[in-house]
């Protein structure tokens, strides 16, 4: 927490629970565990504090005058010092106390069409005020393409079994409550479901990478016998939906050797990427890679050209359109705004004299990017 500076005093809040004092010595916020109590010390640096202090949660006044306070609720919690004449200091920065939550994260599994397999879900979750209770283990969404329950003889554990014709991406997602009585947020478990039957044609290896930090290669190994095949390369933004974005055969000269293929995803998407492999026989059958993950930059790439510049500036976005251009002096005086509607914005430099200015560029998650820019 900032340090609260008024005419006669700087107020300071330090936390502890029990005899164990946080690490932080004024903190913006803890968690702590419903049904705790936690301790707020006041800690003044201004000598007349003889008036005591005026401790408040979410503004409003909640008694006392002592320089401590036992706490068993969240809010936001301010106090401020009070002189021997009675005068406050300005009330101090918020420390936010909230409840620590029991956090269900995200699973990932392999199965068989139509085979049974056995998924541990609760071995990731994070309980921070007690143990998992395994009986509260429920799902929320059922899967599309197998059933799913929880298993009768292992803690924690979903029994799923495919369909046995289903070949994909099947999801389900669940809750669980700790011991407190807390319950967990959604979590979703992803599960790749290949074939029973197994193609002619092996998958050793799957790989992607990325190639100057605005492609993807993607490159995998096969063994193959005279098999005709297609590959599929499919990708997906949130590790559910796939689309394809390209394919190629499989190469039929080869018997049982070993043959390498690549694939170069040139456009990929801002963010995160998931790609897979979909692997199809010319007997029906199909199998699936596991699936890769690789990130690349939300933020557009923004170049200002040319600099120096006589009569026009050019600012060229390479992504999403920004929120906002700027020309502004080095006082930061904005001297004009655009708002753009295409990838490249002209900016007017006739309207100013020479010397340096400044090109903001502002994204639409706010932050800015700025260029110096020489007006000849």
């Amino acid at each position: 927490m900032k340090n609260i500076y008024s005419t006669l005093f700087v107020a300071l809040l330090a936390v502890t629970t029990g005899s164990q004092a946080y690490s932080q010595a004024n903190p913006q916020s803890i968690k702590i565990c419903r049904g705790s109590a936690v301790v707020l010390k006041a800690n003044p640096t201004a000598a007349d504090v003889a008036g005591g202090y005026v401790w408040y949660r979410d503004g409003a006044v909640i008694g006392g005058t002592n320089d401590s306070l036992v706490i068993t609720q969240p809010g936001k919690y301010t106090l401020a010092s009070v002189s021997s004449g009675g005068c406050n200091s300005t009330i101090s920065s918020a420390l936010e106390v909230t409840y620590k939550e029991l956090i269900a994260v995200d699973d990932r599994a392999t199965a068989h069409s139509g085979t049974l397999v056995n998924i541990p879900v609760t071995k990731n979750d994070i309980a921070e005020c007690g143990s998992i209770d395994f009986q509260t283990l429920s799902m929320s969404v059922l899967p599309k393409n197998g059933s799913a329950k929880v298993s009768a003889t292992e803690p924690g554990v979903f029994s799923y079994t495919p369909n046995a014709s289903f070949v994909g991406t099947d999801s389900f997602t669940y809750t669980v409550y700790d011991v407190a009585g807390n319950v967990s947020n959604v979590a979703k478990v992803l599960v790749e479901v290949t074939s029973a039957t197994p193609l002619a044609l092996d998958l050793l290896a799957f790989n992607v990478s990325k190639v100057k930090e605005t492609q993807a290669a993607i490159n995998w190994q096969v063994i193959e016998d005279n098999t005709e095949a297609t590959f599929t390369i499919e990708r997906s933004s949130n590790a559910t939906s796939f689309e394809p974005i390209g394919t190629l055969k499989a190469n039929t000269s080869s018997i049982s050797q070993k043959a390498d293929y690549s694939f170069t995803d040139t456009k990929p998407l801002k963010g995160t990427n998931y790609y897979r492999l979909k692997i199809s026989d010319n007997n029906g059958k199909v199998n699936y890679s596991n699936v890769k993950m690789l990130s690349f930059s939300s933020s557009a790439a923004v170049a200002v050209y040319p600099n120096p510049a006589t009569t026009t500036a050019y600012v060229k976005v390479d992504g999403a359109l920004p929120k906002l251009i700027q020309l502004l002096d080095l006082n930061g005086r904005v001297l004009q705004a655009i708002i753009p509607v295409a990838e490249t914005v002209a900016v007017d430099m006739n309207q100013v004299s020479g010397g340096l200015y400044l090109i903001r560029v502002t994204g639409q998650d706010d932050k800015a990017e700025i260029f110096k820019i020489e007006k000849r």
